[in-house]
C-alpha cells in the first residue's frame, strides 16, 4: 500500500532560518523529474509507494521564475514520462498539444496550465503491488496480470547482462542477484522470521524463501522478510492469476509486490 507521509517544510527537515525562501523540489528517485516550488513554512504530503524510498532534491530559488515544465522532462523538444503512467504535468504557458497528441482538458493553477498525461505501453514501476481483491481476519487475496512488457524488460535484462549465475553457492538466496527472475516479495513492517506465511498461487500452496541482508548471516535481525520466485510463470499460463496469504501469523503484513521490475522512460504520449 502506498504511504502518504505528512511534514512541515521548515527546521524539522533542516531548513533552518528559511522564513520567506522559496524552494525548487526535484525528485530524484523513483523518477526524476521536477515537482516545482515548495514555500517555506509549508505543510506537504507526498507519496511513498510499497516498499520503495522517495528522494527529493531542495533547491533555494528564492526570486527566480518558476519552470515552465513542472511534473515530468522535456527531451529534445518532446516530453517525457513512464510506460503506462498517468502523470499530471503544469506548464507555465498552457499548453495545445503534447508529442503531436492535442490537450483536451486543462486546470488552471497557481503555477499554470495542468494536464493529466497517460503514457503509452504496459504499467511498470519499481516495487509493482498486486491488485488486493479481498481482505477477511485471517487472508488477503490479490490478483495479477504478468504483462508482456515486464517479460520484455526481464528479456533485455539478461540479454544485455549475460551472466551465469552460480545455483550451488547461495547466489540464488541472495533476493539482490539474479536480477533475471521475477521474485513476488510479501512485505510486512515487523517481519518475523519464526512466524512463516501461508500462501497459495491458483489454489496451489508454495513454499517461501527467507530473505537476509547477507547470505551468511542468517538472524532475525538481519531478517528481510519472506518472497517467492515467480520466474515460472512467465512460460505458464495464465497470465492472470491470484495470490491468497494467510496473515493470521502476522498482524503486521502490508502487501505483495513485483521485485526486479522498473520503469521505463517513453514519448508516448496515449491521451492529455
Amino acid at each position: 500500500a502506498d504511504v502518504q507521509v505528512p511534514f512541515m517544510v521548515d527546521d524539522s527537515i533542516g531548513l533552518y532560518h528559511g522564513q520567506g525562501k522559496a524552494y525548487g523540489v526535484t525528485e530524484l528517485y523513483p523518477q526524476e523529474r521536477p515537482l516545482g516550488t515548495w514555500l517555506w513554512g509549508s505543510f506537504m504530503v507526498v507519496k511513498v509507494v510499497g516498499q520503495s524510498v522517495l528522494v527529493l532534491k531542495l533547491t533555494d530559488t528564492t526570486g527566480e521564475s518558476t519552470a515552465d515544465v513542472v511534473g515530468a522532462q522535456v527531451v529534445d523538444g518532446r516530453l517525457m514520462g513512464f510506460k503506462g503512467h498517468t502523470e499530471t504535468v503544469t506548464f507555465k504557458h498552457g499548453v495545445q498539444s503534447i508529442n503531436n497528441v492535442t490537450c483536451r482538458t486543462q486546470r488552471t493553477t497557481p503555477q499554470g496550465e495542468a494536464v493529466d498525461v497517460q503514457f503509452g505501453g504496459d504499467y511498470l514501476s519499481t516495487s509493482m503491488p498486486l491488485l488486493k481483491i479481498a481482505e477477511g481476519n485471517e487472508w488477503v487475496n490479490f490478483s495479477a496480470r504478468i504483462s508482456d512488457g515486464m517479460k520484455q524488460q526481464l528479456n533485455n535484462r539478461a540479454a544485455a547482462y549475460p551472466i551465469q549465475w552460480n545455483m550451488t553457492n547461495g547466489e540464488y538466496n541472495a533476493t539482490w542477484l539474479v536480477p533475471t527472475r521475477l521474485p513476488l516479495y510479501f512485505f510486512s513492517s515487523q517481519p518475523n522470521p519464526a512466524a512463516p506465511l501461508r500462501v497459495f498461487i491458483n489454489d496451489t500452496q508454495v513454499e517461501l524463501a527467507m530473505g537476509y541482508t547477507s547470505r551468511e548471516v542468517a538472524h532475525s535481525n538481519t531478517f528481510l522478510g519472506y518472497w517467492y520466485d515467480a520466474t515460472p510463470l512467465l512460460s505458464q499460463p495464465p497470465e492472470v492469476f491470484y495470490v491468497s496469504v494467510n496473515i493470521a501469523s502476522d498482524p503486521h503484513f502490508i502487501g505483495v509486490y513485483w521485485e526486479n521490475i522498473r520503469p521505463e522512460a517513453t514519448e508516448e504520449v496515449v491521451s492529455c
